[in-house]
């Protein structure tokens, strides 16, 4: 059962509502946070053990994917080519709703500023805990960031978790312009996560293969989240609730929903 904790921050002057929720027991997430480490300077070095996760599966025929050069390949001779910015589209065009789904390039600059400005920062450092929490007997960890935007929680997350703990990571969005954006702030000759352009309900992830998966803010589709973890393995969500900037909701529509 997903056991939710409130988590409360304030940005602009409006309160900001969150629920966290994951497999593990959490009773205070907002105490986790004192004992992360701080975050780097975005001028220092990673980790050297953070690297790409290699587990990918054919997003036609669900057929494992090996890497060929610059393509990516299965058993049935589908090919994905690997683009200039070192990230991997596949979500085919059978799987799309929209001829550019997703978030706009403008909609992921702009969270990227904001999230540049460090007011998720908490939220950050309690993920990186709880995972923290979770990894302990893992030689190396596998996470997968459903829905990951232009990356901050992984490379969040690649900062503030020890140094000593491998780990092997994977940023999935259904938006291009999101994943491009988290290759271009990745080291393209180390890079610490394989990024790619998909869907959270046909995940592109062989099953059972990954330690965690994240859903920060996202769509989650749980059958797929319990196809690709592994047993023992974590789901942590992160979603808004119910009193989520109302402030600024009653400013806007004339009427809330209860």
């Amino acid at each position: 059962v997903l056991q939710r904790s409130p988590f409360k921050l304030s940005y602009m002057g409006f309160p900001v509502s969150l629920m966290f929720r994951c497999l593990m027991p959490i009773d205070d997430v907002s105490a986790y946070c004192p004992s992360i480490h701080t975050r780097k300077s975005r001028h220092e070095k990673l980790p050297m053990n953070r690297t790409p996760f290699q587990a990918l599966a054919c997003p036609l025929d669900g057929e494992p994917l090996q890497l060929e050069g610059g393509t990516w390949r299965c058993a049935s001779n589908h090919s994905f080519d690997v683009a200039k910015q070192g990230y991997i589209n596949l979500l085919p065009v059978q799987q799309k709703r929209s001829t550019d789904p997703g978030d706009s390039k403008a909609m992921v600059a702009a969270r990227q500023r904001f999230l540049a400005a460090g007011d998720y920062a908490p939220i950050a450092k309690a993920l990186s805990q709880a995972v923290m929490r979770h990894c302990e007997q893992a030689e190396t960890y596998s996470c997968l960031d459903a829905g990951c935007g232009e990356g901050y929680y992984l490379r969040q997350l690649a900062q503030q978790l020890p140094d000593v703990q491998a780990l092997s990571l994977m940023g999935l969005d259904i938006s291009k312009w999101a994943v491009q954006s988290a290759a271009k702030q990745d080291d393209k000759h180390a890079p610490i996560s394989r990024w790619v352009v998909g869907s959270n309900a046909q995940l592109p992830v062989q099953s059972a293969t990954l330690d965690s998966v994240l859903c920060m803010f996202g769509f989650p589709v749980h059958g797929e989240f319990a196809r690709v973890l592994k047993p023992g393995g974590q789901l942590l969500q992160v979603e808004a609730g119910p009193e989520h900037l109302r402030e600024l909701r009653e400013i806007i529509y004339p009427t809330l929903k209860p």
